[in-house]
């Protein structure tokens, strides 16, 4: 279908080539001459562009193959890709878990902590300011009061 159409194609040329580069006058006469010169000549020429549409169309069918083999290895490339990005969401997920539940576990410590803190101080008597807990901080690094 695509080398029948650039036949096609190669054969229209030739035509138009070989009518534009033969004078009609010149023709005549070679043909009145016996004609074999200018079939000759016109022979020679014919031969020449169907070498040169054989070319083209052997270099087209070449390009063909080169961006197939491109394309295939575009593919190749983006799937690996692909399989990448959804790892790396996978393990994006995954340290996301992690950090709630070491903020939750923070969280559970801290108010045991404080917990623990107050009961200590209890029945030791009035405080007349904060209560400060032991080993926690406020976020300045200071220790945490109650």
């Amino acid at each position: 279908s695509a080398d029948r159409a650039s036949s096609l194609a190669c054969a229209r040329m030739l035509a138009s080539r070989a009518h534009a580069e033969t004078p009609p006058r010149r023709a005549a006469a070679h043909c009145e001459a016996g004609g074999e010169p200018w079939d000759r000549q016109m022979l020679g020429r014919i031969g020449e562009v169907l070498r040169e549409c054989k070319s083209k169309i052997q270099d087209t069918r070449e390009e063909r193959l080169e961006l197939a083999a491109q394309r295939a290895l575009v593919a190749e490339t983006l799937g690996e890709l692909e399989l990448d990005y959804q790892r790396m969401n996978a393990d994006l997920a995954s340290l996301e878990r992690e950090l709630r539940e070491q903020r939750a576990n923070e969280a559970r410590n801290t108010r045991r902590s404080r917990s623990a803190a107050w009961s200590s101080h209890e029945g030791h008597g009035s405080h007349s300011g904060p209560i400060a807990c032991d080993g926690v901080l406020d976020p300045r690094g200071n220790p945490a009061a109650l």
